[in-house]
């Protein structure tokens, strides 16, 4: 099961853009477990309804990034939460509501049910740039892992690398426009621009 479930997540990684990342997953891990949609569902919203939100003690909340949405907001940014699209939406809101930003009025929040592509792909960020219309260059991605956030300076999108919980790989390296703590993000935030 799990040697499955990995094959399908690294397939959505890998996703050339032609299907959703969730129907690339189901149509390689279903097969590869010898079920059907119909029965599996069910049991994935119930997973996500009733066991995923046990993790919630895993994840570190920081009142930090509640302010930092709230200020790019308040500036007349639209904001996008670019997670790796290789979870359903149901994950990704609980995700939301353990940081605090749920309740932010997001222009698009990735997910797999509606990307065709996931980090570490710069189709992924070309994505979002064409999903609420703007180009690369006048998006800023804000993410803490130097592989697949900052890959986005491929495209020309500038960057700020969190430099709290970061991850760090060490190969490939990409550009990284600003770097910093989650206060300096705050900082950097509240000096741009208003767009209002």
């Amino acid at each position: 099961f799990i040697k499955e479930l990995l094959t399908a997540t690294q397939l959505m990684i890998k996703n050339p853009g032609h299907f959703t990342n969730e129907d690339v997953f189901m149509r390689a891990f279903l097969p590869a477990i010898n079920q059907e949609k119909t029965k599996m569902e069910p049991l994935f919203e119930k997973f996500y309804r009733e066991e995923f939100p046990k993790l919630k003690g895993q994840l570190q909340n920081t009142i930090l990034a509640s302010r930092i949405v709230a200020k790019a907001v308040e500036k007349g940014y639209k904001i996008v939460l670019a997670t790796n699209p290789l979870f359903p939406q149901l994950a990704i809101q609980h995700r939301m509501e353990w940081a605090g930003v749920k309740n932010y009025p997001w222009e698009l929040v990735t997910s797999y049910e509606n990307f065709y592509s996931a980090k570490p792909n710069i189709a992924y960020f070309q994505e979002i740039a064409d999903k609420i219309g703007l180009e690369p260059q006048e998006c800023l991605m804000v993410g803490n892992d130097v592989q697949e956030d900052m890959v986005a300076s491929e495209i020309g999108m500038g960057t700020f690398l969190v430099t709290d919980y970061l991850i760090d790989r060490q190969v490939p390296k990409y550009q990284v426009q600003n770097e910093g703590t989650l206060l300096e993000l705050e900082d950097y935030i509240a000096n741009l621009p208003s767009l209002e």
